[in-house]
Order: C-alpha cells, then sequence, then structure tokens
C-alpha cells in the first residue's frame, strides 16, 4: 500500500504549521502523499476506490478528501483526467497542499483542484466553485459509523471522518448527483454491513448499480463493498464475483496488481 519515508522539516500550509506529518509513497512510488503521523491516515480502502474508477474520464472528483490518497491514485491511473478533491477540514486540505508540492508528484498536482467544501452542505458554497453536471466520475468513502451505536475517537478529525451524521448517506449521493453528468458514474466505499443503507441512498438517482464484494480469503465473508452506480440509468442491480485480497498471510497477485502496480479492480465493469 505505502512505503513510508522520512520526514523533512514541517512546511507551513493553509494559514498554519503542519501537524507531524509521514510522507508516504503509494502505488510502487507513483506518487507521494503528506499523511498526520498520528491519526485519520490512509491505506487499501482509498487505493481499491480509484482503481474502481470507470476510465476512460475527463474529470474525476474525489468527495470528502481527506489526506487526497483516492484522489491522487485516481489522477496517477488516468494521465487524461483532471481531478477535484472536496474537503472540509483545514488539516487535510493542508496537508492535499502540501502533497501537490512533493518531489515526484509533479506530473500529477498539475491537474489536481483543491476544493473547501461540505459535501452534506450545498454545492454552491464552496470554493473554488465546482460546476454541475460536468464530471464523469465521483468518488466517495463517506463516513459509514452510526454515532449512536458506536463509540467516537479520541481524534476529533478521524472521529468525523468515520461517524456519519443524522442525516446518513443521502447528502453525499445528493451532491454526486449534482456533480455528474447524465450516465455519469459515483462509485462508493462501505463496510459490507452498510450494504442496505447504501442501496437505499443510491435509489433515488443511481441505476445499473454493480455491488463488488472485497474478502480477505476465499471462504471469508466479505468486509467491505464498492458500489458503483450511473446517474440516470434504469438497468438492473448485478452482483460481481469480488475480490479476494489474501493468499494465506499476503495479498494475492490480483490485489497485489491493484495496490502496488495501479491494476483497475478486475471484474469492476460499470
Amino acid at each position: 500500500m505505502s512505503e513510508t519515508g522520512a520526514a523533512p522539516p514541517q512546511a507551513a500550509a493553509a494559514g498554519g504549521r503542519l501537524p507531524p506529518t509521514t510522507y508516504d509513497a503509494f502505488l510502487g512510488g507513483r506518487f507521494r502523499l503528506a499523511q498526520p503521523r498520528r491519526g485519520f491516515r490512509c491505506g487499501s480502502d482509498a487505493l481499491l476506490l480509484a482503481a474502481a474508477a470507470p476510465l476512460p474520464a475527463r474529470l474525476i472528483v474525489d468527495l470528502g478528501a481527506g489526506p487526497g490518497a483516492v484522489g491522487f491514485a485516481a489522477a496517477a491511473a488516468c494521465a487524461a483526467a483532471a481531478v477535484v478533491l472536496v474537503e472540509r477540514e483545514p488539516a487535510p486540505l493542508a496537508l492535499c497542499a502540501e502533497s501537490l508540492r512533493l518531489a515526484g508528484n509533479e506530473g500529477i498536482a498539475a491537474r489536481i483542484t483543491l476544493v473547501e467544501g461540505d459535501v452534506t452542505a450545498p454545492v454552491a458554497g464552496w470554493r473554488p466553485a465546482v460546476a454541475t453536471e460536468a464530471a464523469d466520475v465521483v468518488l466517495a468513502n463517506p463516513p459509514f459509523f452510526d454515532p449512536a451505536r458506536t463509540q467516537g475517537s479520541p481524534d476529533a478529525l478521524r472521529d468525523r471522518a468515520r461517524r456519519r451524521g443524522p442525516e446518513g448517506l443521502s447528502p453525499w449521493v445528493e451532491s454526486a448527483g449534482r456533480l455528474l453528468r447524465p450516465d455519469g458514474a459515483l462509485v462508493l466505499i462501505a463496510p459490507a454491513e452498510r450494504l442496505a443503507e447504501l442501496l437505499t441512498a443510491l435509489a433515488a438517482g443511481f441505476g445499473g448499480l454493480l455491488v463488488y464484494p472485497i474478502r480477505a480469503g476465499p471462504d471469508a465473508p466479505a468486509t467491505r463493498v464498492i458500489v458503483g452506480g450511473r446517474k440516470g440509468s434504469r438497468a438492473p442491480l448485478r452482483l460481481a464475483a469480488g475480490l479476494v485480497t489474501h493468499d494465506g498471510p499476503r495479498y494475492g497477485a490480483a490485489a497485489e496488481a491493484v495496490l502496488r502496480h495501479a491494476a483497475r479492480l478486475p471484474g469492476f465493469d460499470l
């Protein structure tokens, strides 16, 4: 997934100094990412989601970008795409800005735009403005834990990134619908136990849904699902074979290709 390198001196970003930060290589060194040394860090979920983005695409939007792994991975995988990272929290935006300046990221930095915006608020309030009905693909790893049923994290930023508000996932789907062109693709990743909620939220404006389970082993239950749909489609729901990530204690060949070598997610045909 990532290889952690030595941290250079902390740089000022977004009006202040960065928190204690690591500088990590992803996708076999195709890009580097500034991440908080403690708290919310990016892992395999982000790379799996980016690998599911239908290509080709001219404009990809990453909603709730955090430190930016999904958007940076999507930009690395699609050299023709402009990528917009939407995030409401100042600290992750500062980390994204730092990543844009890192050596080795020059090839993708010119195609990435940072936007300060709350996904659950009207798109018109985001800055800089993002065009509506223009995106080919929207990617999101939304907060999915019910705050009434899960214990909060002592890290406030991580807690807000993991626990959804009382409005559920609907605002995320609605924002994606405003951004996407007709027949544009929305792709989300969530814990498998949130599948019913996810399908309900998508039913209002999306069809042709594809459910893609992620399992650690061939006999293991799915722990994650990637679900994609097309705006305005009336095609039926499909269930994919999904991905088995491990062969014994190590990543299997298919997962290794995705997580280390920027391969597309096998069988995710949206």
